[in-house]
């Protein structure tokens, strides 16, 4: 995998790490799930 591929990746995982944690342990979503 290229670096520029696997930094993306992190990124993205990071950006989901923070939302989930946001959602299950502040219980404060950024996403409103009530769509």
């Amino acid at each position: 995998m290229s670096d520029d591929k696997r930094s993306k990746m992190l990124k993205l995982v990071e950006e989901l790490n923070k939302y989930s944690y946001e959602y299950y342990v502040l219980d404060n979503p950024i996403i409103s799930d009530n769509r």
